[in-house]
């Protein structure tokens, strides 16, 4: 049997939108639980077989911390399961980068503007001259595409490949939606495949 649980959380200070922080949830036992919830709660739970959301399965970072009862227990850095581990650093890189959400949808558009590759086995890469033509029309200042075009261009070789034009898709997205650019760009935001 699954129950569905609802918690508020607060988000911690200094967290802001795309970074991410740990929740960590112990459960009391379940004399305590039932002792603690009104019957009403229990009246209105019912089982589910519903597999849990993208919201609530996505991956967080953050220490663990505590070694008192209820608390998490300290995850040493040798432990190969623990948010340090080489392990972990692999396998989540690309799920903590938060354009990861949009790769799939840019991917799209970035094969339906032709890219091609500037020299004999490079990667496949769009011309400054094939974003100006698709980012143009969204009406954003021509300042505001030029910060952006240097943001997405983390590499300088004056060409966007497919993890530069998702961030640059998410960067216009982001503007068109009142949030102006920082500078510089937040570290969380260039592509594993940049990261060094």
């Amino acid at each position: 049997m699954k129950c569905l649980f609802i918690f508020q959380i607060t988000v911690p200070p200094g967290v802001v939108e795309g970074h991410q922080f740990e929740v960590i949830i112990t459960p009391p036992p379940p004399a305590v639980a039932r002792a603690a919830l009104p019957t009403s709660a229990f009246a209105t739970a019912t089982p589910t077989h519903a597999e849990p959301t993208a919201a609530h399965a996505a991956p967080v970072e953050a220490s663990m911390q505590g070694s008192v009862a209820g608390a998490a227990p300290l995850i040493s850095k040798a432990n190969p399961f623990g948010p340090s581990s080489a392990h972990a650093a692999d396998s989540s890189a690309a799920a903590v980068w938060p354009v990861g959400s949009i790769k799939d949808e840019t991917d799209l558009s970035f094969a339906a503007l032709g890219p091609s590759a500037p020299t004999p086995g490079a990667q496949l890469s769009l011309s400054p001259d094939q974003v100006r033509g698709a980012l143009l029309p969204l009406g954003l200042p021509a300042e505001t595409l030029a910060v952006l075009w240097e943001q997405a261009d983390v590499d300088k070789d004056g060409r966007l490949d497919t993890d530069e034009w998702a961030l640059a898709q998410w960067l216009c997205r982001r503007c068109l939606a009142g949030v102006p650019l920082s500078s510089p760009l937040d570290p969380v935001l260039i592509p594993p495949s940049k990261r060094q």
